[in-house]
């Protein structure tokens, strides 16, 4: 059975350009290998997400605000890092299929 090889990617490598220029090339040194690629979330979001999950359980924020907020951050770096239309729109496309709506979070 063929070696698996299992890469997680920490947020920080994901924060800009040139940190997902430095994973890509860590991913093409293995490119002939069986791989599984493990990805955490945008450097700092772990944290924003536990603040507004105990921020909106006690009423200090509105989801659909951190929501947005999270949301506009993913387009930034969308922006920032793909330069081709067609990948931009597709990770868009992805985005906006992604559960946002308040109507689809239930908030007791």
């Amino acid at each position: 059975m063929p070696e698996l090889i299992v890469h997680k990617f920490g947020g920080s490598c994901l924060k800009d350009p040139n940190s997902f220029e430095k994973t890509l090339k860590i991913i093409d040194k293995f490119r002939e290998h069986n791989m599984v690629f493990v990805c955490s979330a945008l450097s700092g979001l772990t944290d924003y997400l536990i603040e507004t999950a105990e921020g909106v359980a006690d009423h200090h924020f509105k989801v659909e605000e951190r929501i947005s907020a999270i949301k506009e951050r993913h387009i930034h770096l969308i922006n920032e890092v793909f330069s081709g239309e067609k990948e931009k729109k597709e990770l868009m496309d992805f985005l906006d299929t992604s559960p946002q709506s308040s109507s689809s979070i239930e908030i007791s």
